[in-house]
């Protein structure tokens, strides 16, 4: 099955987030992690499609995870989640190859042209 993995230490954000996938991507598994290492250890054990990540959170920022990421699985696509708008952030996110950039708050609409542009081919 296609999955999605959604990263953020905030875990209200988290079931929003989760609830608002079920329903625009039905088709596929939607999994959470609270911080970067535990995203890392769901990647390594299995696929995703699209992995979705907060740039701050303790431990490991989004861009780290991210990195690490790149290293192993090159052609996972990337879109990272900031509530801070920063031209810094969204620069190192371009230079990393991440597909997309999201700022808090952000509306269904957009995620929903978003995932639909990275995983629905044209």
């Amino acid at each position: 099955m296609s999955g999605i993995l959604v990263v953020d230490d905030e875990e209200g954000i988290l079931t929003v987030l989760n609830r608002i996938l079920e329903l625009l991507m039905p088709g596929y598994d939607i999994s959470t992690a609270t911080n970067g290492l535990t995203a890392w250890q769901q990647l390594q054990q299995r696929s995703f499609d699209l992995l979705l990540t907060d740039q701050y959170m303790p431990g490991m920022t989004g861009l780290e995870l991210a990195q690490q990421v790149r290293d192993k699985l090159p052609e996972l696509p990337i879109v990272l989640m900031s509530g801070i708008t920063d031209g810094h952030i969204e620069a190192e996110a371009q230079k990393l190859g991440l597909v997309g950039f999201l700022s808090k708050p952000f509306s269904v609409h957009q995620l929903r042209e978003l995932l639909e542009s990275i995983l629905i081919p044209a």
